[in-house]
């Protein structure tokens, strides 16, 4: 009995740290992804949905000068991206769809 209550807990808390590592990746894309349209995309006029990935990330660090910290999605591979909806009046971000490969 003692070692099947062990084995849930076990099981409970390996399952509980992989939702939280994958929320932690979606806040940093989201943020970075939100700073990357503010920046680089938001006048571009007709598109509503745009792909932004880490590999576009580090272009702009290393042809632009800009400084997204990828620390925390150094596990995710640069194919990795989020999806960003925008509304068509208001140029703002409406929703943001992951597509992330990281370990």
């Amino acid at each position: 009995m003692k070692k099947i209550l062990c084995l849930c807990f076990i099981m409970f808390i390996i399952t509980g740290c992989g939702k939280n590592k994958n929320q932690e990746w979606q806040n940093e894309m989201k943020k970075h992804a939100t700073v990357y349209y503010e920046e680089y995309m938001k006048n571009v006029s007709g598109q509503l949905q745009n792909d932004i990935s880490i590999e576009a990330f580090k272009n702009v660090n290393k042809n632009v000068g800009q400084k997204f910290d990828l620390k925390k999605l150094s596990s995710c591979k640069d194919s990795s991206y989020v999806t960003i909806t925008v509304d068509s009046k208001t140029r703002k971000i409406t929703n943001y769809t992951y597509h992330l490969d990281c370990k």
